[in-house]
């Protein structure tokens, strides 16, 4: 689980540094939106935290369990939300600077590769339980 606990610390580091990086060099895209969300922005950070929250304990659970591919798959989405949580609640907007070439509309970040990845890492877990 240490392991688990490094890689996602180590990539949470990542993203807080290429945000940094991106926001002082003015090559970032600012991502306003909430998808998803027709919400005021205070009930979707209650919400937001109530997930985490959420998130957490089982993350907590999977632990005594030793479970490899859960634990990974929430730790991954809870970092990965924290930093993007962090973005809006300091500046209104996430950061992001990752665009694909091929897929136009695709802005992403860091974190949000990690959200990408923490969900694959779920679904590999219940495939794998079946």
């Amino acid at each position: 689980m240490k392991k688990i606990i490094l890689v996602g610390l180590g990539l949470l580091v990542l993203d807080r540094l290429t945000k940094w990086f991106v926001f002082n060099k003015s090559i970032l895209f600012k991502n306003f939106k909430l998808y998803f969300w027709t919400i005021n922005s205070t009930l979707f950070y209650i919400i937001a935290g109530a997930i985490l929250l959420l998130f957490i304990f089982l993350l907590i659970k999977s632990w005594s369990n030793n479970n490899f591919l859960l634990s990974a798959g929430l730790f991954l989405i809870i970092t990965g939300g924290l930093s993007n949580l962090f973005d809006r609640i300091f500046f209104g907007y996430v950061i992001d600077w990752i665009q694909v070439f091929f897929l136009p509309l695709s802005i992403f970040n860091i974190a949000d590769l990690m959200i990408f990845g923490g969900l694959l890492c779920l679904i590999f877990h219940l495939l794998k339980s079946r």
